[in-house]
Formats: C-alpha cells, structure tokens, sequence
C-alpha cells in the first residue's frame, strides 16, 4: 500500500510539472502584451456607442467646447467599466480623460488632463 500510495504521489507530482511547464510557455514574452490581457487590466477598445456615451459625457463635463474626435480609447472592466480616453475637443484641445460607468450605467468623470 505504501508503495502504491508513492508512486501514486510520484506520477501526480511529474504530472503537474509538466502542466506547469506547457502552460508556462504559452504566456506572452512581452510583459506589455500580458498585462493587458490580466483580469482588471486595461485593454484596447475599439470606438463603438458605449466609448462615445462616456466620451460625450467627459466632453460636457470638462466645459472646453465640444467634442470633435475620439483618437484613441482602453477599457478597463471593474466593478463596472473605465474608459480611458484622448479626446479633441472642436478648439483643437486634447484631453486625456478617464470615465467611470457604474454597474447602473451613470457615468463620472474620475481624471482629465489637458494635453495641449
């Protein structure tokens, strides 16, 4: 029995080293490319009807003209969703915003810097 119970725990052990070193490989080499797949991690969105609610309410929020393009946006899924967000504005400012949607869709403005 003691036997059988050692080479049972020998056969898991090898096992799980090589699931261990399969799926070790299967991770991105780049660290960039990795943290934005993690689990809360930003991602790249593309500009669909939810980007553009959030990027009309940071462009009312902010009270620097209206908004003119989205140049680039990421989301970031959290207890509801972040936006992070490079506006132009029709004056030709930039902004660099963050909005935050709950998970009953109000939206808030969480950061906003004018880039130029």
């Amino acid at each position: 029995m003691s036997k059988s119970i050692t080479l049972l725990v020998f056969t898991l052990a090898i096992s799980l080293t090589g699931f261990q070193l399969t799926h070790a490989q299967e991770q991105p080499s780049n660290s960039e490319t990795y943290t934005e797949q993690m689990l809360g991690g930003w991602s790249p969105t593309s500009i669909d009807e939810q980007v553009m609610n959030a990027a009309y309410f940071a462009a009312s929020a902010i009270h620097d003209g209206q908004l003119q393009n989205v140049l680039s946006a990421r989301q970031q899924v959290v207890a509801g969703m972040n936006y992070a967000m490079v506006l132009e504005m029709d004056n030709g400012h930039q902004w660099e915003t963050i909005v935050y949607q709950n998970l009953d869709n109000v939206y808030s403005l969480t950061s906003k810097k004018r880039l130029y």
